[in-house]
């Protein structure tokens, strides 16, 4: 019949989805984006980052092990160094603390202990390879001293590696030279010497235990990803379609696919918050993002088979409901995807009833029950209260 919902076919939906995922994948990076430049996101990045070089470099340097190498990848002599330092290295990233010492101290050891032999203790890898046998004794006893001044004899002569690979690390991002004075700088320099230098003193101050920063880095990872998908969903899925009417996206919009309710009325905003944030947010998007965390933090095997079993639902809903094709999303919110062209949307349920009223009138020829009911085909409405009990199953 006329009214009969019109499914869009699925090459049409294929291809409105993939324009929508394309639109979708940009505004939610840049949502994210603009979180972190909010939170600070890189700040903390490049701290927990340094923090992991600072040990790995310490014990590369002191007993010739590198942790930064896969165990694989490493020769015998290299595996047994590993086993002898792997649990003490754990040990001491598990235990780092925050640091207690400000830019300018430990630049001032630069110029305390290490100028008057000629070594740099912000040296990279590749400057430190460099060094003679005797430069690197030189360079790690000066080392040593610094680490005594800082922490005292008992302190971890590692944990002084920290606040160093900080200095290095905006060094080598900004090509600076942050014990360099100021006033020697040239001008054209000047500028992006005092922003690494400002960057680095915001995560001298910032700076916190390698595991309360791995916490704060995974709640940014996932409040970033969480509120740009959200925001993203919010101005594609939501706002849009109610801009555009009959609950189309721009890829709906595109391509002639409508979303409508099951029984061919016009989608309201209450609808298409529950199909937007219930169906497509909660269900669809954030459930698998968590169980992707999951996987690296917990029980992956168990993840991963939560997350098949998701995605095999979804496809065996499309394949066994055949009437409408929906996802989850469409169950949640009793709506269905139609084929704009040919399908006939009402307003309302009440223009709905009244156009079946009409229609079954005209199939059935039925002008005296109209004279003798006026208006009102009993009939007729018993037939409408049906189909709406049948759309709303």
């Amino acid at each position: 019949m006329i009214f009969d919902i019109q499914k869009a076919s699925i090459t049409k939906r294929l291809v409105a989805f993939i324009l929508d995922m394309i639109l979708f994948a940009v505004l939610a990076v840049g949502f994210a984006w603009l979180l972190g430049l909010m939170c600070d996101y890189d700040t903390q990045l490049d701290a927990n980052i340094s923090t992991q070089d600072a040990y790995t470099t310490y014990y590369k340097r002191t007993y010739g092990v590198d942790f930064g190498k896969t165990y694989e990848s490493l020769n015998e002599a290299e595996k047994a160094l590993y086993d002898t330092y792997s649990e003490q290295f754990n040990k001491a990233v598990s235990e780092d603390i925050s640091l207690n010492i400000s830019l300018d101290k430990i630049i001032s050891y630069q110029s305390k202990y290490f100028e008057p032999i000629g070594l740099n203790l912000f040296a990279t890898d590749t400057e430190y390879e460099e060094y003679t046998p005797e430069q690197k004794t030189a360079w790690l006893a000066a080392y040593e001293a610094c680490s005594i001044e800082f922490k005292g004899e008992a302190g971890d002569k590692a944990f002084l590696m920290k606040p160093v690979m900080y200095v290095r690390s905006f060094e080598e991002k900004f090509s600076v030279d942050l014990t360099a004075n100021p006033d020697d700088i040239p001008k054209a320099e000047l500028k992006n010497w005092y922003k690494a230098h400002d960057k680095c003193v915001k995560v001298f101050e910032k700076d916190t235990a390698y595991s309360q920063g791995m916490l704060k880095l995974i709640g940014f990872t996932l409040m970033m990803i969480s509120l740009g998908v959200l925001l993203s969903m919010l101005v594609l899925e939501f706002v849009v379609p109610l801009l555009f009417k009959n609950g189309q996206t721009i890829g709906k919009k595109v391509f002639g696919v409508a979303v409508v309710h099951q029984n061919g009325v016009k989608v309201n905003a209450i609808t298409m918050f529950i199909r937007t944030f219930l169906g497509k947010y909660a269900v669809e998007t954030m459930v698998p993002i968590l169980l992707v965390f999951m996987m690296f933090t917990s029980n992956a095997i168990m993840s991963l088979i939560v997350i098949v079993l998701l995605f095999v639902f979804e496809i065996v809903l499309f394949v066994w409901r055949k009437d409408t094709r929906p996802f989850i999303h469409d169950v949640f919110a009793k709506t269905v995807t139609v084929d704009l062209a040919s399908q006939m949307i009402f307003d309302s349920e009440e223009q709905m009833a009244e156009f079946r009223r009409n229609a079954y009138a005209e199939t059935s020829g039925d002008t005296v029950a109209d004279q003798i009911y006026g208006t009102s085909n009993p009939l007729a409405d018993s037939f409408v209260e049906v189909d709406n009990k049948e759309d709303n199953k």
